[in-house]
């Protein structure tokens, strides 16, 4: 594609003039070929200036007759149009930089394929069905299902909003010219949601709920006539269809539209803040498989709590295993390091999103370490790259062979420029059980 078609299809992404389509192209032309990109901003930069010369020679009474007989040079790859409208080469000049500096990415209504887990997953479009990949850009009228052990992440370009479809699932994608709109038509859906526009919020729609979302942290869960709304952050806006009855939900409170089931606010036990731990009694010996490779786990543990820090019980008795997991969310960009310790065995993952097939060991501990962050230096994990906004799931097994330790094993980190610390309980949530219903 040429630098002028380039310039053409910008002046109206400029003034809104170019479809979605396009500007997906043009945005994939430019992140594919620096050396356009470079040639592009530059084109754009000589426009800005040969506008500023213009400008100058209009405003001088007595400019030269031979200056004023010829036109302003055109630039190949923009219009001539440009030189007359300083608005827009107001944002051409900010794109331009933008393009030298960064990658720019333009933003669109629909969301893209990140990341998915599984094969069993379903795209509708029209009457054909798409193969899910990698970057997949989906349409208005789409309509995504997952299989029973199959979840998949869904992205903005510009923007940090990030949707994860549970298992047994199915979303549609609804046309609209006033913001992202959704339709849950079973299963789950899990959100972090950027800021949006007041006037084109994000809409999810069940069979029985409307839920407007700004931005916040929520998950939604529905099925037929039923639907539930939880909000780890933030503010949602949920309305009863059958009642027209709306509920304002904030933070660490939830919703459900039931028969039988008050419409009304409720607080959550388990909400931003703590973290899932799981507890299995009489698993003997002391190695972390003995724990994975039990009956018991994953699935029966004998007990589960919500504690606001990433460690094991005070005073655990022997012969037993702890499960901790979480999502974090860092609070700024940057390399992190992590340390796990624990009284006879540990390890630590992390994953690179939200799904916990992602995750990998970074650090581990197979001799007694209680409360030593040191001791061993694979008790530590390489410094690992985060960007803030983002969720991602973290996952801590303890095994204790004998009883009596005291609480120290746990999991710390160490943030950018910073010492090493507690994981503050302000950027943690906990993993939700009902995302693997259906997958074991």
């Amino acid at each position: 594609m040429s630098a002028k078609t380039h310039g053409e299809k910008l002046l109206r992404y400029l003034d809104g003039s170019l479809p979605d389509k396009e500007t997906e192209e043009l945005n994939d032309s430019l992140l594919a070929d620096p050396d356009l990109k470079r040639e592009f901003s530059r084109l754009l930069l000589q426009q800005v200036h040969l506008f500023d010369i213009g400008q100058s020679q209009k405003a001088s009474p007595r400019r030269d007759r031979r200056r004023e007989s010829n036109s302003l040079p055109t630039i190949v790859g923009l219009p001539s149009s440009w030189h007359w409208q300083p608005y827009l080469l107001a944002a051409a000049a900010a794109v331009a930089i933008l393009l030298t500096l960064s990658t720019v990415e333009f933003s669109s209504t629909t969301p893209r394929v990140e990341a998915f887990v599984g094969s069993d997953i379903t795209l509708r479009r029209d009457t054909a069905v798409i193969p899910i990949k990698a970057s997949l850009a989906l349409k208005p009228g789409d309509i995504l299902t997952t299989g029973k052990t199959n979840r998949l992440i869904l992205t903005y370009r510009r923007e940090n909003t990030r949707l994860i479809i549970g298992s047994r699932s199915s979303i549609a994608i609804l046309p609209s010219n006033s913001g992202k709109q959704f339709k849950l038509l079973e299963g789950r859906v899990e959100a972090v949601v950027a800021h949006q526009p007041k006037a084109k919020p994000m809409l999810w729609l069940s069979a029985a709920t409307r839920a407007t979302i700004v931005g916040t942290e929520f998950s939604l869960t529905a099925s037929n006539n039923t639907a539930r709304l939880d909000v780890l952050e933030g503010l949602v806006d949920f309305e009863s269809l059958a009642t027209g009855q709306l509920l304002r939900v904030n933070s660490s409170r939830y919703a459900e539209v039931a028969p039988g089931v008050p419409f009304e606010l409720r607080d959550m036990s388990n909400g931003y803040g703590s973290v899932l731990r799981e507890t299995w009694l009489g698993i003997e010996n002391v190695h972390i498989r003995n724990l994975t490779q039990s009956s018991k786990f994953p699935g029966n543990p004998d007990f589960r709590d919500y504690p606001a820090t990433l460690s094991a019980l005070t005073n655990w008795p022997g012969s037993s295993g702890v499960r901790l997991r979480a999502f974090l969310r860092v609070p700024t960009t940057g390399r992190y390091r992590f340390w796990i310790t624990g009284a006879d065995a540990a390890e630590l993952r992390l994953g690179s999103n939200e799904l916990p097939e992602s995750a990998e060991l970074i650090a581990s501990l197979n001799q007694n370490a209680s409360g030593e962050w040191e001791r061993f230096p694979w008790q530590k994990s390489a410094a690992i790259q985060f960007v803030a906004g983002r969720k991602y799931y973290l996952e801590a097994l303890f095994k204790q062979g004998l009883p009596g330790a005291e609480e120290r094993a746990g999991v710390v980190w160490q943030p950018p420029g910073a010492a090493r610390e507690q994981i503050p309980s302000r950027f943690f949530s906990p993993f939700d059980l009902s995302i693997e219903k259906g997958s074991r």
